[in-house]
């Protein structure tokens, strides 16, 4: 059997990334195939050269000065700023071409070296990138490349366009795959896969295209289970952020852990609560049905007693800010937004939504009177972290 790793583009988010390879690493998977689009491209190079342990370090220290001289780190507040101030119009006007990517070259002739993938049988490395004139997806094997082409086409599949400028193939512009093929699951298929394992960013774009092939039932995904922000926030903070969560994700993918946008151990006492928390629903289907409906979900509608009750669980620990990079005890999880529930205060820019009034009054001793949207739920909100 072949197992395929396929790796998305998108930029600072590669660090989510090398947490998902770290997570499937320490679990032993290996893999004869690694496909891969823009960062992915880069992380995969890592993988099919068998330096996965290289990563993480590189992860640890890469900054956006390492990429563009002159460098500007736009997280998400710094994004919407510039929008309104119109200074990305004045960055594209001034950088028509392009921004200057010269230390990113320099990056790559230090960290890639060509001799370890070109030529390689035990691993296939597959890269994307796009002919510019006429948006035509292109491929190649960096096995078959010849040395001093291999880092020509990581730089063509990682050409960020039109924030990077074009990178030249034999005198063609070449941009980044991301604008043809961001998860290119086909092409590992193409290259003889049984199995597949891809990590889905939300990048750009947040769907990438032939989202058929994600659906096929050889086919794993770790997706992101919440936002991490633009593809150009080198903040150490975010990308350490990134990195466990994609560790989590994958180990919620490959079944260590229970959860969507928190990661739970796996416990008789959540099976139980998750029983108790159900058996009242369960003589009321139509009730039911709705309350799968309401709680807000990430992928796919929660489906059975322990997936509704961690996804209601899940959504009063997001109301109250739990830390989403660490792995829960589902006991001492519950516990704890329960106590954040009676001690909340609100305060100027930190309202209380109706759910934590309703649940800090009941958790007091009164009666309170459900509230607001889905008022018809809270009374269940209240069971599912009640002793």
């Amino acid at each position: 059997m072949k197992r395929a790793l396929v790796l998305c583009g998108g930029g600072s988010l590669g660090a989510y990334e090398a947490g998902a390879i770290d997570k499937m690493v320490e679990r032993g998977m290996s893999f004869q195939i690694v496909t891969g689009t823009s960062i992915g491209s880069l992380n995969g190079f890592y993988v099919a050269t068998h330096q996965e342990k290289e990563i993480a370090p590189l992860w640890s220290k890469i900054g956006v000065e390492d990429l563009i001289k002159g460098g500007f780190n736009l997280n998400q507040a710094d994004l919407k700023a510039a929008v309104k101030e119109r200074a990305l119009a004045n960055i594209a006007a001034t950088y028509h071409h392009g921004v200057d990517i010269s230390p990113y070259v320099s990056l790559l002739k230090r960290i890639v070296d060509p001799s370890l993938i070109v030529g390689r049988k035990d691993c296939l490395l597959g890269v994307v990138y796009t002919k510019r004139r006429g948006m035509k997806e292109m491929r190649q094997l960096l096995n078959d490349a010849s040395p001093d082409m291999v880092i020509d086409y990581l730089l063509a599949s990682s050409a960020c366009y039109p924030i990077f400028p074009a990178h030249k193939i034999n005198g063609v512009e070449m941009i980044d795959g991301g604008w043809t093929n961001n998860l290119p699951i086909d092409y590992a298929l193409s290259l003889g896969a049984d199995e597949v394992w891809a990590v889905l960013l939300h990048s750009w774009p947040k769907n990438p295209q032939k989202p058929e092939y994600r659906k096929l039932p050889s086919v794993h995904v770790i997706e992101q289970s919440r936002e991490l922000g633009t593809i150009l926030d080198f903040d150490r903070e975010a990308l350490e952020k990134a990195r466990k969560i994609g560790y989590l994700d994958a180990g919620k993918e490959l079944g260590d852990y229970v959860g969507f946008r928190y990661a739970f151990q796996r416990t008789p006492a959540l099976t139980e609560r998750a029983h108790a928390f159900y058996l009242p629903l369960a003589q009321e289907p139509k009730r039911y049905e709705a309350l799968r409906a309401h709680v807000p979900y990430h992928h796919t509608k929660p489906s059975g007693e322990v997936e509704l009750y961690v996804r209601v669980l899940e959504h009063l620990g997001h109301r109250y800010g739990m830390d989403p990079t660490e792995v829960y005890d589902p006991e001492e999880f519950r516990k704890k937004v329960r106590e954040l529930s009676l001690s909340f205060t609100p305060t100027k820019g930190k309202e209380e939504h109706p759910v934590q009034k309703y649940l800090r009054l009941y958790f007091s001793g009164k009666k309170p009177k459900p509230m607001g949207v889905g008022k018809e739920y809270m009374l269940l909100y209240a069971q599912c972290l009640a002793d």
